[in-house]
């Protein structure tokens, strides 16, 4: 047995997602998927080797799941349930925004956006992504 383990650094290799912040850019009680999705994101880089660094997003879990999983809290066994099923996009498809998602419907852009150009530009430089990854 090797005297520690640290899957951070194995052979210089880190296999873990990165540390999130629930409360930014806002406070939200989002630790239920912050917590869930990081756990399933640095299970799929050990099991992958890390090829190709999974970050998974905890937006598209608020934006999909019932009004009962929100930044009021949530259960993390519905998250398991919903990767199960649906899959979890990377974090890249739907940025974090520590906010309800008011009458969201898991569909097109609460699942995956790409947005181009300045930052406020709205929806006009936005398209949803058909068919992303998801773990």
């Amino acid at each position: 047995m090797p005297k520690s383990h640290f899957w951070g650094d194995i052979d210089g290799k880190n296999y873990l997602s990165w540390t999130k912040q629930q409360h930014i850019p806002q406070y939200c009680g989002s630790c239920w998927a912050q917590g869930t999705t990081s756990a399933l994101a640095d299970r799929t880089n050990i099991l992958t080797h890390n090829l190709e660094n999974w970050t998974l997003s905890p937006q598209v879990v608020m934006n999909c799941l019932s009004p009962d999983d929100s930044c009021n809290g949530g259960y993390p066994l519905d998250v398991y349930q919903f990767a199960q099923e649906k899959g979890i996009p990377h974090d890249s498809c739907q940025t974090y925004l520590a906010a309800n998602p008011g009458n969201a419907t898991c569909s097109g852009k609460f699942i995956c956006e790409d947005c181009m150009g300045p930052p406020g530009a709205g929806d006009k430089n936005c398209f949803v992504r058909p068919n992303p990854k998801v773990v």
